[in-house]
């Protein structure tokens, strides 16, 4: 007659069983590293260059995904989430300095790995804040405040991520996770991929700390990881209709659409997750209504006046060899142009 397995034999497998989600995890992302090391190489032919930049989306969405759900698995403590926060940003930043200036496949390979450090630092940093849930039914308002904060940092004119394109176009790059862009030339072979689109940190950090939080709750993980994928795939081509889209609204509707049962809040809970949504919905409404910031423009010089379009301080009017003066005595000083 056969027998229960022992407790301890039960742990092991247990614990076995949810180390491989940080086996599977890293799995993941050394094949997108082996993937954009082969796109760098690989011409695709003009008739099928759509049909492979749909296929690529798909794989540089859904992978991350799946990466953080598998990583979910593991038993996160603080130490180890910040350790990886910490390898992460090295990777994703340290990386790059090192190979800067290289060429050929050095360059391809620095640039494929550096960007598998930003899921390592995210996934990090998801699952620290996921320890400091004491309460499965935290992540009711938390959902919901995330997703209605997110619409306010991207489609606000005073959010953070318009005013950051417009003041700062070159950041979202250097610390997004991009979603790479085939070659259609020969001039692009050998060297890093280009990039057509972005999924902003904000958006992984928070995926993994609701996989981390629904793991370590024993609520519906897997359902809501197949759910989200569905909503992303509903949900992500209305960035190439309308431009940057906030995705934590997908993440946030599927973590509250499969789990929703799970949630047994009281009076008290139910009145603070109503203050919370109110909240979010007043910071969306008011600086949705918020007048756009209006340009400075630099008044054109008085005829007759001495002087031409460039002393006015007019973008892209100076000389090529005019040089704004920098000594503290000078009468007048072009602006900065940068």
């Amino acid at each position: 007659m056969g027998s229960l397995p022992s407790a301890k034999l039960t742990g092991s497998l247990s614990l076995s069983e949810s180390r491989s989600g940080l086996y599977a995890f890293f799995g993941v992302l050394g094949l997108l590293a082996v993937l954009r090391v082969g796109m760098a190489y690989f011409l695709a032919p003009p008739g099928l260059v759509i049909p492979l930049s749909l296929l690529i989306t798909v794989v540089f969405v859904a992978a991350p995904v799946l990466a953080l759900f598998q990583a979910g698995r593991h038993p996160w403590t603080p130490k180890i989430a910040g350790l990886f926060v910490v390898l992460g940003m090295l990777l994703q930043f340290g990386l790059p300095m090192l190979t800067n200036g290289l060429g050929g496949f050095l360059a391809v390979f620095g640039s494929a790995l550096g960007q598998q450090g930003l899921p390592i630092w995210t996934v990090g940093l998801g699952a620290l804040l996921a320890t400091l849930l004491k309460d499965k039914n935290l992540l009711l308002p938390v959902s919901i405040f995330l997703a209605l904060f997110d619409i306010f940092l991207v489609f606000t004119p005073v959010g953070f991520v318009q005013v950051l394109m417009k003041q700062h176009p070159n950041l979202l790059p250097a610390v997004a996770h991009g979603i790479p862009q085939v070659a259609t030339s020969v001039k692009q072979l050998g060297a890093p991929i280009g990039t057509f689109a972005y999924v902003g940190p904000a958006d992984f950090v928070f995926m993994a700390m609701f996989f981390v939080a629904l793991t370590r709750f024993s609520m519906r993980v897997t359902q809501t990881f197949k759910w989200l994928l569905v909503a992303l795939a509903v949900y992500l081509p209305l960035a190439f209709i309308v431009g940057p889209v906030p995705l934590l609204v997908p993440i946030g509707l599927a973590v509250l659409g499969v789990n929703l049962r799970e949630f047994h809040m009281n009076k008290e809970e139910k009145l603070s997750t109503l203050f919370i949504s109110v909240l979010g919905v007043a910071i969306v409404v008011y600086a949705a209504t918020r007048p756009k910031p209006i340009p400075q423009v630099v008044p054109l010089p008085e005829p007759g006046a001495q002087g031409s379009l460039e002393s006015a301080g007019l973008p892209g009017q100076a000389s090529p060899d005019r040089r704004p003066s920098s000594t503290p005595d000078a009468p007048k000083s072009t602006p900065d142009r940068r």
